[in-house]
């Protein structure tokens, strides 16, 4: 994080600061604008990077294969915030249901996914609503 933020660093200095010498050159001496000092400028800028950065690596995307007959993996560990998607690789269409009725992708022809997003703790029961022989579970921590 902090070579990320090293690395970016400079970058968000200069054009802090051009942007302030540009938007400095063109007042006039009825403008009255406040324009923040450029370390004001360069600080906000880290927080703004360090906060999307911080985001991308509290959530991220799980994968499961819809097969002929399972799912792979069939049991799934993710973190509150993840995305889960199913990929349906198989030659006959699936459709994943939740047992507790939560979420219902649309028929999935092969090929097609569907992605649900997890976002509290518990295990959550999940089957082919067309072949209901094959289950799975989503566990979020």
């Amino acid at each position: 994080m902090k070579k990320f933020i090293l690395s970016v660093f400079p970058a968000i200095l200069a054009g802090a600061i051009l942007a302030a010498g540009a938007a400095g050159c063109a007042q006039t001496s009825t403008d009255h604008t406040h324009i923040p000092p450029a370390t004001e400028m360069k600080d906000k800028a880290v927080k703004e990077v360090a906060h999307d950065h911080n985001a991308a690596e509290k959530s991220s995307e799980k994968f499961i294969a819809v097969q002929t007959g399972r799912f792979d993996p069939v049991k799934l560990t993710a973190k509150a915030g993840d995305t889960v998607t199913w990929v349906n690789k198989d030659s006959e269409p699936h459709e994943i249901h939740a047992d507790d009725d939560a979420f219902e992708s649309s028929e999935l022809e092969p090929g097609q996914s569907f992605a649900q997003k997890f976002t509290a703790a518990g295990d959550f029961g999940y089957h082919d609503h067309l072949h209901e022989e094959v289950k799975g579970m989503i566990m979020v921590e």
